[in-house]
């Protein structure tokens, strides 16, 4: 099921990479994720912004991403029974770049921290058919204005009317608070010794005359 476009939303188009990727880029500037992957804050902002670029082309090629028509806020997901990204999917977006721009211990680090969070999905989610909230940004100029979560109700409505659930993973303890408003509940965290903690988080579709209210 595609999200209905609406006056607020719309659905992007590789054509929309550069805007898309300069609200992640910015809006995950100072992410616990993103300074874990970039520990040298005078080249971070461009690092991230290449690094949102390629991983918003994997998202246009497996799944859908939406963002406002003025580009402010932006929502990246894969649908229910699309197959996580494959290292050969990844590698096609421009992802082997990364041992080449940071070298081989850099990318073994992402490396392990990615299949962490990989394996935890899989332990978490196994044998369901479920929404994959990847990315939802809204660049820092334009924050707590409703904007982001404009896009996140329109992927909750979507799942309600489809009885799926959503599973996301936020890299802030205060970010669980914004999620729950949304119906969101978290499933613990994960910590480990030379990686940043994450928290993974799923929704359960509301009943049809819940959901209806």
């Amino acid at each position: 099921m595609h999200l209905q476009e609406s006056p607020q939303r719309i659905r992007c188009t590789r054509q929309d990479l550069p805007r898309l990727a300069e609200i992640a880029a910015a809006a995950f500037l100072d992410y616990p994720e993103t300074r874990f992957y970039f520990p040298q804050a005078s080249t971070r902002e461009r690092d991230a912004r290449w690094l949102c670029e390629t991983l918003l082309k994997v998202a246009l090629r497996k799944g859908e991403v939406y963002a406002d028509p003025q580009f402010r806020s932006c929502m990246a997901f894969l649908p229910p029974g699309v197959a996580p990204a494959s290292n050969w999917e990844y590698a096609l977006a421009g992802y082997w770049q990364f041992l080449f721009r940071y070298g081989a211990a850099a990318t073994r680090r992402i490396s392990n921290y990615n299949t962490c969070m990989d394996a935890k999905q899989h332990e978490l989610m196994a044998g369901r058919r479920y929404y994959h909230l990847w990315l939802l940004a809204v660049h820092p100029q334009h924050q707590a204005s409703g904007l982001g979560g404009h896009l996140l109700k329109a992927l909750c409505a979507a799942s309600d009317a489809e009885a799926k659930a959503v599973y996301l993973v936020t890299h802030t303890q205060a970010n669980t608070r914004y999620y729950e408003r949304f119906g969101f509940e978290g499933l613990g965290v994960v910590e480990g010794p030379d990686q940043p903690p994450f928290w993974p988080m799923k929704r359960e579709p509301l009943p049809a005359d819940t959901a209806a209210l």
